[in-house]
């Protein structure tokens, strides 16, 4: 059940409340290893997660950077098709981030 949330996954769109300027040049991602940890950069937050495989989603609190300094949230993602998840990042001031990310390779990064 966990495998299939496993790998990097590159993210394709995404629905901001707060929307930033797009012109980031780095690869938006979202990696989860075989313990539910691992990492995300999205624009200018970048940040260390920590999760729980459930059935049909993944559940994860983090923290991490944006422009303004150190943050923190939740999240979640479903997984939408075999290769394609959906889900939030929730900031700790409620704003949050709609996510489509595709099953993509590291070397990416």
């Amino acid at each position: 059940m966990k495998k299939k949330w496993i790998g990097f996954w590159e993210i394709k769109n995404m629905m901001s409340y707060d929307k930033n300027d797009s012109d980031e040049e780095d690869i938006a991602y979202i990696e989860i290893d075989k313990y539910g940890m691992g990492d995300f950069k999205i624009e200018f937050v970048s940040g260390s997660i920590d999760g729980n495989f459930l059935k049909n989603r993944f559940e994860f609190i983090w923290n991490g950077t944006d422009e303004y300094g150190d943050t923190f949230g939740i999240g979640w993602f479903e997984l939408k098709e075999e290769e394609l998840i959906v889900g939030e990042i929730k900031f700790y001031n409620d704003a949050k981030l709609v996510i489509e990310a595709e099953k993509g390779l590291e070397i990416y990064r």
